[in-house]
C-alpha cells in the first residue's frame, strides 16, 4: 500500500492523451511538416553553395605574389635539403656502426642510422601526400604552389 500511494501521485501529475482526442490534433499538419522541410532544404543548400564558392576564391589571389614564390622555392629547397641530409646522415652511420666494439653502442647507432634512413625516404612522401590534400581541396592555391621538390 505505501508503493502504491507514489505511483498514484505520480501518474495524477503525468497527462497522457486520452482515446477521446482526436488522433489529427495530436500530430503536426502535413503542410507545416512540409514547410519545414523544404525551409531546411534551402538553407542547406544555401549554405553548402557559399562554402564551395568560398572555396574556390580561397587562394586564387596569392598566384603571382612575392608569397607564392617564396613558398614554391623554399618549401621544395627544405624538403630536398632535409631528404638528401638524412640520406648522408644514414650512410655515415652505417659505415660508423662497424667501429665501436660494445654491442650497446653498435645497436645505438643502428638505431639512428634506421631512423635517418627512414626520414629520407618518408620526406618527399610526406610532401607529395600534402601536395595531393592540397590539390584535393579544389582551392586555387593547388595551381601555383609546388612544395615537392626535383618534380
Amino acid at each position: 500500500m505505501r508503493l502504491a500511494t507514489p505511483l498514484r501521485r505520480l501518474t495524477n501529475r503525468i497527462r497522457l492523451p486520452s482515446l477521446s482526442t482526436p488522433v489529427s490534433s495530436q500530430r503536426r499538419r502535413p503542410s507545416t511538416l512540409v514547410a519545414a522541410h523544404i525551409f531546411g532544404g534551402v538553407a542547406g543548400l544555401t549554405f553548402i553553395s557559399s562554402t564551395v564558392t568560398a572555396q574556390q576564391v580561397v587562394g586564387a589571389d596569392l598566384c603571382g605574389t612575392p608569397l607564392a614564390k617564396t613558398i614554391n622555392f623554399a618549401a621544395p629547397l627544405f624538403v630536398g635539403l632535409l631528404m638528401i641530409a638524412s640520406a648522408i646522415l644514414a650512410y655515415l652511420l652505417h659505415n660508423l656502426a662497424g667501429l665501436p666494439k660494445n654491442p650497446n653502442t653498435v645497436e645505438l647507432v643502428k638505431d639512428w642510422r634506421n631512423r635517418a634512413a627512414f626520414s629520407a625516404v618518408t620526406t618527399p612522401l610526406f610532401a607529395v601526400v600534402i601536395q595531393l590534400l592540397i590539390q584535393s581541396t579544389g582551392v586555387g592555391v593547388a595551381k601555383c604552389v609546388n612544395i615537392i621538390p626535383f618534380f
